[in-house]
């Protein structure tokens, strides 16, 4: 089996085990969020982002502590709609709350602002 990898700055690595006569690359684009704490969580939780991109197949994963509020920068895909899946988990208690931001139209090269997710 044959395997290619393209790479290029402001983009989205291309890995397949086939080649293809044209390869796209997905521009990369970002959402800065606010993250607020709405509820007492054990020290071991961890807040757990998925964004996808409606258009395309394509998934990234995030993870990040629960402690305090912050302001987040997470990577998307550019130039289309993205969804954002969220979730914090225990090691010890399992999944706590869950919940989802859709419909997030990322321009390519750019960072989308003005989002909370209360968790």
């Amino acid at each position: 089996m044959i395997s290619i990898a393209v790479t290029k700055v402001k983009y989205w690595r291309f890995d397949h085990d086939f080649i293809e006569y044209l390869v796209y690359l997905q521009p990369e684009g970002w959402v800065q969020l606010r993250i607020r704490k709405a509820n007492f969580y054990p020290s071991d939780s961890k807040l757990f982002i998925t964004i996808k991109s409606t258009t395309e197949n394509k998934v990234d994963f995030s993870e990040f502590n629960t402690g305090s509020d912050s302001l987040i920068m997470v990577r998307g895909f550019g130039n289309t709609v993205n969804n954002i899946e969220w979730k914090v988990s225990s090691e010890f208690l399992g999944l706590m709350k869950s919940g989802a931001i859709n419909g997030l139209e990322i321009p390519k090269f750019d960072t989308l602002t003005g989002f909370t997710l209360n968790y």
